[in-house]
């Protein structure tokens, strides 16, 4: 769902061409099953927190032509982040680098547009357990943080006492 959702937020603001490379293809026809093309990033990037609205679905896709790739990094409800690589060392157009929102605390308002080329590393395959468990501790505060200032007395949000979670 992160590659489509990165694709379709491309195609609607007219970068879509040579976005994917052939094992992106691949992938999404079902002719690959097993990818690292999508992983889990427990990195927090705060460029990307100042322009994402609380507990929004969000995506920044950017094509690079100097180093020939394309990613997305992909939230959903500012709880899960996902690193999509969309090609990786064959893309050949112009830089560019938007952002695709889907706010759910106003009334689930959409925005796309242009942003800056933000450059962010490339997400790990694997990570040791106790970093993803400190990583997925700071996700889990700021989630928190961003629903009691979204929904107020509105939901019961998870206790302040996370660490008995991760």
């Amino acid at each position: 769902m992160a590659i489509k959702l990165a694709i379709a937020a491309a195609e609607h603001m007219g970068f879509s061409d040579g976005l994917i490379d052939k094992e992106t293809r691949e992938f999404l026809l079902g002719n690959t099953k097993n990818t690292t093309r999508v992983r889990l990033h427990l990195a927090r990037h705060e460029a990307l927190e100042k322009i994402r609205p609380p507990l929004s679905h969000f995506a920044f896709v950017k094509g690079n032509s100097q180093t020939h790739k394309s990613y997305a990094i992909v939230q959903f409800y500012g709880l899960v982040q996902l690193y999509v690589l969309l090609n990786d060392g064959a893309f050949a157009r112009n830089d560019f680098a938007i952002i695709a929102v889907f706010d759910l605390a106003k009334g689930y308002a959409e925005r796309f547009e242009q942003t800056e080329l933000l450059a962010f590393p490339e997400a790990p395959i694997k990570l040791g357990h106790s970093e993803a468990q400190r990583l997925q501790l700071d996700w889990m505060k700021k989630w928190n943080a961003e629903a009691q200032a979204v929904l107020q007395d509105d939901a019961q949000i998870i206790s302040s006492d996370l660490s008995d979670r991760v």
